[in-house]
């Protein structure tokens, strides 16, 4: 049997970000995702709140990579 290695990192809430995204972004169900950080499921998350996140190491480079190609189209130059 192999483990997949689990990874805890620190997540700062995005705009529009929910619970249950988030849990399905890092490949976690949504109540342990509430329960590290002491919410409930319904809980609205706040823009710039920092969240614990316990998820597979590759969950959370895909989560990385999600969130960087995302970024990166975002800042475009409007001229």
């Amino acid at each position: 049997k192999s483990k997949t290695e689990v990874k805890t990192v620190a997540y700062v809430v995005k705009k529009g970000d929910t619970v249950t995204s988030l849990s399905q972004k890092f490949a976690v169900d949504a109540k342990s995702l509430a329960d590290w950080n002491k919410l409930s499921a319904k809980n609205t998350l706040i823009e710039g709140h920092k969240l614990t996140v316990r998820a597979p190491s590759v969950a959370v480079a895909a989560a990385s990579t999600k969130s960087q190609s995302v970024h990166n189209k975002k800042v475009k130059s409007s001229s």
